[in-house]
């Protein structure tokens, strides 16, 4: 990432986003963005199946399936 990135939690649905490690943070960040699995993993220097594994942790954590809504309720701080 060229510049730091951190995803801070909704305060109004309280996501808790402080469980997620650095690696999860930063596919997040990526998904925020819109990138697909294969640009993400092209960007991290991983491959697809660790992004996806990544992804799985995240939705698990934060209890939530859809990616579009991680855009919208996650407040994105560069």
């Amino acid at each position: 990432m060229a510049k730091s990135q951190k995803i801070e939690s909704d305060s109004e649905n309280n996501y808790p986003v402080e469980l997620l490690t650095k690696r999860e943070l930063e596919v997040l960040s990526y998904i925020s963005i819109g990138l697909l699995d294969k640009e993400i993993a092209d960007k991290l220097n991983i491959s697809v199946t660790t992004v996806r594994t990544h992804c799985r942790n995240i939705y698990k954590k934060l209890d939530d399936k859809r990616r579009l809504l991680f855009s919208e309720k996650h407040i994105l701080v560069v």
